[in-house]
């Protein structure tokens, strides 16, 4: 008498007890999946004796902005300090983290990120939530199952239907988690040992970035403020008539007599491209590098049309990658040599720096080359590099000597 509600035409349907679906105060099937999805043994963090704070909120009104953490600086399961946050000193308030905290973004999906003894002391902003009072296996449990992809679809379903989702204090502290298995002990040291290492990694390779910028210093001008009235010669006028690149020609031409070298000794030829479908394939983006020279390995994706943005050759052991993305250049060294086979986008240019790519990867985050990558940017947002204006970028040629010692130097820090 009834039409039928459900077709058995392949959809997955589920009866729901009336206690619950009035417990849900929604009635859409997604919700009541993902929304209730616990187990007899879920706990909440008030029962792992857990508490969350919010993030410091500031007010650009009342003075200089302090140093924060932000969701940027949460990158997969572990806090990523810039090297302002590595390089000055500890901050001592109460809003600063400390070890065994976990800090969690509130945008969704939601990132999480363990507290080591090594992360610099300072305080997350106001989209983060820090929860503190955990013990190390409870914190590295907590770390993994928020950055888990099916917990974040749960996540997500509690906190649909608002104009900006977010997750909340409150939510955090009430959203049920499955409860920490025994045994976690040893992971958990492992986990923060290993961390520590990479914030002092990070540290030395900031002490030879500075080094590479003082011999940078040492051996030409810093570059020029293109907002300040200058006279140039009409053959360094460009076509665009911009400031910034009339004052980036006349710069280069200075970086010339100087003797620093173009770009173009290192950039690769045109790449070959493909013109036919690949299997599923691993393609490095730009989101995938990691700000240290290195990167995250990209998972098993279909490789979509157009074909031909990708080089036909896949990465190199030794290669040097660099984005054409000009506004906010990023850095790949390939080394050491993944055994995975990454596949490219034509967002990289590839550079073969030989027996010296540790050198070359350095040199290029100089402030003079970061200028002139900035500067050369075209198009109508300027943000992407053409290959013709990046083979024109100018950068330092140190003796072959003080290359392979840069190049020792960098390998042994990326291969920690």
């Amino acid at each position: 008498m009834f039409p039928r509600l459900f077709p058995t035409s392949g959809v997955r349907w589920r009866f729901v007890r009336a206690a619950d679906a009035v417990g849900l105060g929604r009635w859409d099937a997604g919700f009541g999946i993902y929304g209730r999805a616990t187990g007899p043994s879920w706990i909440t963090l008030a029962e792992l004796s857990g508490g969350v704070r919010e993030g410091l909120r500031t007010d650009r009104t009342s003075g200089p902005e302090p140093l924060l953490y932000r969701p940027s600086h949460l990158d997969r399961g572990l806090v990523a300090p810039d090297a302002e946050h590595l390089s000055q000193p500890p901050v001592r308030s109460s809003c600063s983290v400390g070890p065994g905290d976990v800090l969690v973004s509130k945008f969704l999906p939601p990132r999480a990120a363990l507290v080591s003894p090594a992360t610099p002391r300072h305080a997350p902003d106001s989209n983060c939530l820090c929860v503190l009072g955990l013990g190390p296996e409870a914190a590295l449990w907590l770390t993994a199952v928020l950055e888990h992809p099916a917990f974040a679809a749960i996540v997500a379903m509690r906190s649909s239907g608002r104009a900006l989702p977010r997750i909340g204090a409150r939510e955090l502290a009430e959203l049920p988690l499955p409860a920490p298995p025994p045994g976690l002990g040893a992971a958990a040291a492992g986990w923060s040992d290993a961390a520590d290492q990479l914030c002092g990694v990070q540290r030395e390779l900031i002490e030879l970035r500075d080094e590479a910028q003082a011999m940078a210093d040492e051996a030409a001008p810093r570059p020029p403020d293109p907002r300040k009235p200058a006279w140039v010669p009409s053959d360094e006028v460009p076509d665009t008539w911009a400031p910034d690149q009339a004052a980036l020609v006349h710069y280069q031409r200075q970086l010339a007599g100087l003797g620093w070298v173009p770009l173009r000794q290192f950039l690769a030829c045109e790449p070959a491209r493909l013109r036919e479908p690949i299997p599923p394939a691993r393609v490095l983006h730009l989101s995938d590098a990691t700000g240290d020279l290195g990167f995250h390995l990209p998972e098993l994706a279909p490789v979509r049309p157009p074909w031909f943005r990708l080089y036909a050759d896949p990465l190199r052991p030794g290669e040097v990658l660099l984005s054409t993305l000009g506004s906010a250049s990023k850095l790949v060294l390939n080394w050491p040599p993944t055994p995975s086979t990454l596949w490219l986008s034509d967002v990289w240019a590839r550079l073969d720096g030989g027996a010296t790519a540790g050198a070359l990867a350095l040199l290029l985050e100089t402030s003079q080359v970061t200028w002139q990558l900035g500067s050369a940017a075209t198009g109508a947002v300027r943000q992407f590099i053409g290959r013709w204006d990046l083979a024109e970028i100018r950068l330092p040629s140190p003796s072959a000597q003080m290359a392979a010692a840069l190049h020792g130097l960098v390998l042994s820090l990326v291969e920690r």
